[in-house]
């Protein structure tokens, strides 16, 4: 339905995914000197112009020009650079989004934003990189949140473990605080924006279409999260350990474990410690061998063993 002078009488459930992605980025609602209502503008380099398209496709019912580039000299550097922006009407439809994102005229974090796969494609293209700090397929993910205040960028931190099921981080950067994700975390990340990212953001997006980053095929194993988050994490191994423990129906001894899960009887202790200090399996007395003991996977473990099957595909 359109008013009088042509235009949605409201955003769509799309648009309004758009629209909190690009403020989470680059984007910005502002109202002009005598005006009233506010406008949506995205200003970035011309080299991004083919992003900038995608994204003025959104937009472009409630615009009434296309894309404007221009070129501007910069004091600091002694150099012109081209830029390239859209903006939309005055719409009375973004006061509400501005009194939503902005407070004393600073932008903030609304209370009520969901993450969305194509809110968070927005976000890191505006705002993200991926880098690969030691091997190819090992990735780290970086969201440039030092705009936000600490509540802010911990609130976003839940909100895309709530999403993920995986842990981010919060780093101090100097006064402010920016968002990372180990290979774990950006992998999921990944999983729900690389549909969304064609042909526009290559230079970002290359990172991990790379053969040699293993994202699409020869995926690698999950990485050790820090212990102080591994409650509720498992690593392969650990989950083939507690896997074979589920499958054998208990009372399994050292022996056993060694010989059919293929590990070495040094590294098992560790495994069995950890196991037993947050409640994964039980150990009792042998009763066909003195001194000896037999394990058994508990409630809890078949819990987060079914859960981590989730997000890893493990051969049975």
């Amino acid at each position: 339905m359109t008013n009088i002078i042509g235009l949605p009488e409201q955003f769509s459930s799309t648009q309004k995914e758009f629209i909190d992605g690009s403020l989470l980025g680059d984007a910005c609602v502002y109202r002009g000197e005598n005006k009233y209502n506010p406008v949506f503008k995205i200003l970035r380099q011309t080299k991004d112009i083919d992003y900038l398209k995608w994204q003025f496709e959104f937009m472009k019912d409630f615009c009434s020009t296309e894309i404007h580039n221009n070129k501007y000299f910069d004091k600091r550097t002694n150099k012109y650079y081209y830029r390239s922006y859209f903006f939309t009407r005055n719409l009375k439809l973004l006061n509400e989004v501005r009194d939503r994102w902005y407070v004393n005229r600073k932008k903030i974090v609304p209370k009520d934003l969901v993450l969305t796969p194509l809110t968070l494609a927005i976000w890191f293209c505006d705002d993200g990189c991926i880098t690969t700090p030691n091997l190819p397929y090992r990735f780290e993910l970086k969201l440039a949140t030092q705009a936000f205040t600490k509540e802010e960028v911990e609130f976003l931190a839940s909100s895309l473990e709530d999403l993920l099921d995986e842990k981010f981080m919060i780093h101090r950067d100097n006064s402010c605080f920016l968002l990372k994700g180990n290979d774990n975390a950006t992998r999921a990340f990944l999983s729900k924006i690389d549909g969304y990212i064609s042909g526009f953001m290559d230079r970002k997006a290359n990172i991990w279409r790379a053969d040699s980053a293993r994202y699409y095929n020869n995926i690698p194993n999950r990485v050790i999260a820090l212990l102080k988050n591994r409650e509720n994490d498992l690593t392969l191994k650990e989950m083939i350990i507690l896997n074979y423990l589920y499958h054998q129906n208990n009372n399994i001894t050292i022996r056993q474990m060694i010989q059919n899960v293929n590990i070495s009887k040094h590294d098992f202790p560790r495994y069995l410690k950890r196991f037993l200090e947050i409640g994964l399996i039980n150990r009792f007395p042998n009763p066909l061998r003195k001194g000896g003991f037999v394990m058994s996977i508990t409630s809890k473990g078949r819990l987060l063993l079914e859960h981590m099957k989730e997000k890893v595909k493990l051969d049975e």
